[in-house]
């Protein structure tokens, strides 16, 4: 018998009826009686839940006497919260150049030797030319 279906049997009482009739009366005793403790511990259970509720919802209340005496609300502290990860920029550095070649028109490229080489650099490096020779010293 699954969980469902005892349910189903306990819920109604022509069914629960039908079970129990094959029991004695000391059987059917020590049920009752087996019932009833598992009900107590159901409602002690019951009763712990709802007192930590009130506990939590005490410090709660507390916290929030606490803020409003500092002249803060808990709206600041949330506001607080995503300021804070919002204004945070990423630390970024800028890298010297470290290749320099000049054009036919004479004009000044620069290229930190990062990522792939600028055309300027592709096809002066394609012309038999290498890093070394436009090196920044």
């Amino acid at each position: 018998m699954d969980s469902n279906e005892f349910v189903k049997i306990a819920l109604h009482r022509k069914r629960l009826r039908a079970a129990i009739k094959s029991l004695g009366l000391n059987d059917l005793q020590k049920l009752a009686s087996d019932i009833n403790e598992l009900l107590a511990e159901r409602e002690q259970e019951i009763e712990q839940q709802k007192a930590e509720q009130q506990q939590k919802l005490a410090k709660i209340e507390e916290m929030k006497s606490l803020l409003n005496a500092q002249g803060l609300s808990i709206e600041d502290l949330m506001d607080m919260d995503t300021v804070e990860t919002t204004t945070k920029k990423p630390a970024t550095r800028t890298v010297e150049p470290k290749y320099r070649i000049l054009d036919e028109n004479g004009q000044e490229h620069l290229w930190t030797g990062r990522g792939r080489a600028p055309k300027v650099f592709q096809k002066y490096f394609d012309q038999g030319n290498s890093k070394e020779s436009c090196l920044i010293k």
